[in-house]
């Protein structure tokens, strides 16, 4: 073949993404890392979210930031009006919800620029209104396995509109499992909404009556915070469990830990027990969970939920045998390494952009040289 064809090239892809605080607080890396990684792929990203919920530290650069009102009282419609208007001409060839939540605003305004919508689920419950064929012109996103499964019964698409597309992250290059001996071991365990850490503080009080040393840090802040301090005081372990409260940068506390614990079966999705295992932190788990990347013995100790002989005794199993520990959390560790790389999150996310646009974007003729 002659090196003076002229080539078709597809023209260059604009992506918006729509985000609300709730993806900030779950996935604050993983959304960094996918706008970066994107940018890389020469993908033009509009970011799209309340001006109230867009983090300070959050990078700006090549990403355009386009905000909305906040408050109850802002309507969807004004939200996509004032959206609409700031984008002006310039608009986006595929809208892409980072949120079952925000279904409704990514319909809006994928109707009003006739483009392609994805929505990414990564809670059950997220989705309503189930239809036949599923909503037309939509795509859906699951982050795992068990959330795939939910997204395919609950919006009623073919399998072909509904994909895995696993979060990526970046590893520590060290195991922090009791890496320092000389160290008190730390238990990090992030704030949950239906009363877990209640049977956590127990069982902690358990382990350390039965002579084991460790500290607990309670990560984030919620409503059920007073009543667990009531409940620590009453075991008398103030001096041994740290309520963190709500952290900028939560992955680098999850970094001084050794023990990861997720003290409640959980239905959404989030970062931070792969990022606890991809700084090597040995995870003990209630089964249950939408998190596929546990696996009993292999890269965490499951118990039954709300358990809390069941919790105490893997607590102590850890503590008791620190080589059993140290390979719990090296084999997590290296199975984040291997399924939930960045560079996989990328190239999946731009193979499903590219077949969902690609028919509809202009080829243009690149001159040879």
């Amino acid at each position: 073949m002659s090196d003076d064809v002229d080539l078709p090239v597809a023209e260059s892809l604009c992506v918006a993404l729509l985000a609300d605080g709730r993806c900030f607080e779950l996935f604050p890396s993983v959304i960094r890392r996918l706008c970066v990684g994107l940018i890389d792929e020469a993908v033009r990203i509009v970011l799209i979210c309340d001006e109230a919920e867009l983090p300070p530290s959050f990078p700006s650069g090549p990403v355009r930031h386009v905000t909305y009102s906040s408050g109850w009282w802002a309507s969807q419609r004004r939200r996509a009006g004032e959206v609409i208007q700031q984008i002006g001409s310039d608009q986006p060839m595929l809208l892409h919800a980072l949120s079952g939540r925000l279904f409704g605003l990514a319909r809006r305004l994928a109707a009003a620029w006739q483009v392609p919508a994805v929505v990414q689920v990564s809670a059950l419950g997220e989705l309503r209104d189930r239809q036949p064929g599923g909503p037309p012109g939509v795509h859906f996103v699951a982050p795992s396995e068990p959330l795939l499964d939910y997204v395919r019964d609950a919006s009623g698409c073919p399998p072909d509109r509904c994909v895995l597309i696993r979060p990526g992250l970046h590893c520590q290059s060290e195991t922090a499992c009791l890496r320092d001996s000389s160290k008190t071991p730390a238990i990090m365990a992030p704030m949950v909404q239906d009363g877990g850490l209640a049977y956590l503080v127990r069982a902690f009080g358990a382990v350390l009556a039965a002579g084991h040393q460790a500290m607990l840090f309670v990560l984030g802040a919620g409503a059920s915070e007073a009543e667990l301090r009531r409940l620590i005081g009453q075991l008398g372990l103030v001096q041994s469990v740290t309520f963190a409260g709500r952290l900028a940068e939560p992955m680098a506390a999850i970094r001084g830990g050794d023990f990861f614990v997720l003290p409640a079966k959980v239905g959404q999705m989030m970062e931070l027990p792969l990022a606890a295992m991809g700084a090597g932190l040995a995870t003990v788990a209630t089964s249950g969970s939408v998190f596929d990347f546990l696996t009993h013995e292999q890269t965490a100790l499951l118990y039954p939920d709300r358990d809390e002989a069941g919790l105490t005794e893997q607590l102590m199993r850890l503590l008791a045998d620190p080589p059993l520990a140290r390979r719990l959390a090296a084999q997590g560790q290296d199975y984040v390494r291997e399924h939930y790389t960045v560079s996989a999150m990328i190239r999946a996310t731009r193979q499903l952009y590219n077949r969902i646009t690609l028919p509809q974007r202009t080829i243009r003729i690149q001159p040879s040289r």
